[in-house]
This record gives C-alpha cells, sequence and structure tokens, in this order.
C-alpha cells in the first residue's frame, strides 16, 4: 500500500505540474496564494503558518500533577499546489510540516473529476465527509482547536475514493476509504458519507442542518480513545481514555445544525460512536456534542459554501474583532469505565486582513471517571495565523 501511494503522490505532482498552453496569462492573488491562469487552465501556489502558545494547568498536566506548564509550536506549517488544467480535470498536493516530530507528511494529493452531472470524483488522500467543524478548514475554523468530538469521533484525510455534489439547497458527499493507520495497523476500510440541507441560503442569512455516518471495519484490532482536552501542547498523558476494545467494526453517526443572522451565528453537533467487540469484548457506546456561538463587533458575517464555513474579509483596513462562546461534552464512560468531559472556551478574534488573524482563547475543563485523579484545569491559548 506504501508504494501504491507514493505513486498517487507523484502521479498527482506531475499532473499539477503539467504545462498550459494558452495564449493569455492571468496572474493574481487568490485566498492569499498566487494563481495563475490560461484559459481553462490554472496553477496555484500558497499555504498557512499557525504559531500557538498554550499555558495549562490540572487535568492538561496529569502527568506532572496538575501543575502550570507552558508549550508553543508551530501548529500548522503547510504548503500547496493546486492545479486545474481543463474545465474537468483537477489535482491538488499538500505538505504540511510537523514541528513536534520534525517531519513532513502529506496532507492531501488527489485528483478530481468533475465531468459528470451527478457531480464530482475524487480519488487519493482528501478528507473524508464528516462534520461541519471538522470539514470546515483551519484556516477559517473559529477556535484556536476543534471541539472534542470533531478530534475523537470525525474521520480526517484518508486514502480513497468520493462522489460529491450540489442539488438546490442540498450538497452530498459519499466515498470509499482506507481506515488510517491511527485507527488500525492493518489494511481495513470505511464507507463515509454526508448530506445536508441549506433552506435559507443567502449572504448574512443562513440556515444548515446535515446528517453524517460512517461505518469502519477493524477486524478484530483494538481500539481506544485517548485524547488530550482542546489544548494541543499540553502533556502527552490523555485527560480523556476509555476501555480498550478488541473490535470488528465501529460505527459513527452526526446530526449538525448552524445559522447566520448578520453578524451573530450558532452551530452545533452530536455524534455518536457504537463500538463493536469482537469475540468476547465488550461492545461500547460513545457520545457527544458542542453548541458554539459567535459575534462579529465590526459588522461582518461568517461566509458560508457548499456545506461549510469559508474564509472571513474584514469590511474595513481596521480589521474586523468577533467574539466566540462555546461549550463541548464528551462522555467516553461505557462498561464502568472512561471519563467524561466538559470544556467551556470563551474567545477573542482579530482579522487584520483576510489573511492574518490573531486569536485568544480561554478553556476551562472538567473531567469525571472512576479513574479521574484530577478532576479540573483552565489553560490559555494564542495563536498568530498568516494565509499565503
Amino acid at each position: 500500500m506504501k508504494f501504491s501511494k507514493n505513486i498517487l503522490a507523484l502521479t498527482v505532482c506531475s499532473v499539477i505540474t503539467m504545462p498550459v498552453m494558452a495564449e493569455d496569462i492571468n496572474i493574481k492573488m487568490s485566498n492569499g496564494g498566487l494563481k495563475i491562469s490560461q484559459g481553462d487552465s490554472s496553477i496555484q501556489f500558497g499555504g498557512r503558518f499557525m504559531l500557538d502558545y498554550d499555558r495549562f494547568d490540572g487535568v492538561h498536566n496529569v502527568a506532572n500533577n496538575g501543575n502550570s506548564a507552558s508549550d508553543s509550536e508551530i501548529r500548522r506549517g503547510r504548503i500547496y499546489i493546486k492545479s486545474k488544467f481543463d474545465k474537468v480535470w483537477e489535482a491538488k498536493l499538500q505538505i504540511n510540516i510537523n514541528d513536534a516530530k520534525s517531519s513532513a507528511n502529506f496532507e492531501d494529493a488527489y485528483l478530481k473529476y468533475s465531468g459528470f452531472s451527478v457531480g464530482s470524483i475524487t480519488a487519493g488522500k482528501h478528507k473524508e465527509a464528516f462534520g461541519l467543524e471538522k470539514l470546515t478548514s483551519s484556516k477559517y475554523i473559529t477556535t484556536i482547536e476543534r471541539s472534542m468530538i470533531s478530534d475523537v469521533f470525525s474521520p480526517g484525510r484518508s486514502y480513497g475514493v468520493s462522489l460529491s455534489g450540489k442539488s438546490g439547497a442540498f450538497t452530498y458527499n459519499a466515498g470509499l476509504f482506507e481506515v488510517s493507520q491511527d485507527e488500525s495497523d492493518q489494511e481495513s476500510y470505511a464507507l463515509t458519507g454526508r448530506l445536508t440541507y441549506a433552506p435559507v441560503n443567502e449572504q448574512g442569512n443562513l440556515i444548515h442542518f446535515g446528517l453524517a455516518a460512517s461505518m469502519r471495519d477493524y477486524g478484530n484490532q483494538a481500539y481506544q480513545i485517548k485524547k488530550r482536552a482542546e489544548v494541543h501542547t499540553a502533556n502527552d498523558k490523555p485527560a480523556v481514555s476509555a476501555i480498550t476494545t478488541n473490535t470488528d467494526n465501529v460505527n459513527i453517526v452526526g446530526f449538525e445544525a448552524a445559522g447566520v443572522w448578520g453578524a451573530l451565528s450558532l452551530q452545533t453537533e452530536y455524534q455518536q460512536t457504537a463500538v463493536s467487540g469482537s469475540q468476547s469484548s465488550v461492545d461500547a457506546d460513545y457520545s457527544g456534542y458542542y453548541v458554539m456561538g459567535s459575534y462579529f463587533l465590526t459588522g461582518e458575517s461568517r461566509p458560508y459554501k457548499k456545506g461549510v464555513f469559508g474564509k472571513v474579509t474584514p469590511n474595513s483596513t481596521n480589521g474586523a474583532w468577533e467574539l466566540v462562546t462555546r461549550f463541548s461534552n464528551l462522555d467516553v464512560i461505557d462498561n464502568n469505565s472512561g471519563t467524561k468531559t466538559e470544556n467551556i472556551t470563551l474567545g477573542v478574534n482579530y482579522y487584520a486582513n483576510s489573511n492574518v488573524r490573531f486569536m485568544v482563547n480561554y478553556i476551562t475543563t472538567e473531567v469525571s471517571g472512576s479513574t479521574v485523579a484530577i478532576t479540573d484545569g483552565d489553560a490559555i491559548s494564542l495563536r498568530a495565523q498568516y494565509i499565503f
């Protein structure tokens, strides 16, 4: 499988760098990146840089008895090349630089064909369609870290093939993917799909509903939830953990809703995971949700397109100010083991322009469960972000 993945990445890279032969060349900045186009063909270069600083205590630093600690990191350093070489074919290659591991990896490596009337076919490494918050780009999410359910339950990028499209107020996406090595150490597969409906969809006026599901094969592999609680640089000993189960399959469902009324936006998701134990292992059911709201003091509205939120552009050269709050819950208690975690986040975002953003989050966390030694903690997270 590694060989085929490398071949795919090389294929995408070679396709992206194919020259185009139209007469007129147009060069412009697009979404912060450089875009060169000739007729129906184009090639675009860009990326993102996010520098984070966290200070935390309590459950965020269990390994050191809950004492205060701090850390900083390049949370994301990504560069990409995206090419469209006629009206129906395009490709993308994106590389992420991992500061903590001093390594780099492919985030996206795919080919896309949009010549079918029913939608577009994407093949390669790309996002599985699950969850509003997970599918909204990290460049445009409202808080520094996504909620715990988006981190724990929602699938991320995987190698596979998917069909996506839009019809009126609906969007749809379904795909077959390989379960990543982070989830399973053998070759196993997942079916993932999402359907959204936006009966109201105008600039500054939105109502959105969504439903997603993922059926993931594990083939008697060990499955356990172990995560940090919405503070990325927090100590490696997880604040959240569930029992380890030898698992046949994991089935995930998600419900989502969002609304935008001018400067005000609300967003919520509920997700549930059913773990089917193999042989003598027990079954388990986990769930969680979040409710988030934001308000632009300077009058902007969160933009929305094709089932996800997009890039905020300030109304003036003075920038945009946004207030944010979120409550999130994750319950992974079953079979008399596991933890329940609740987080409250308060935040302020300043958009200096459409490419530069500064973020401040305060997070307070409470954890309960039979094995919990420290039950609460607080954190301050800071981010400087640049999109290019």
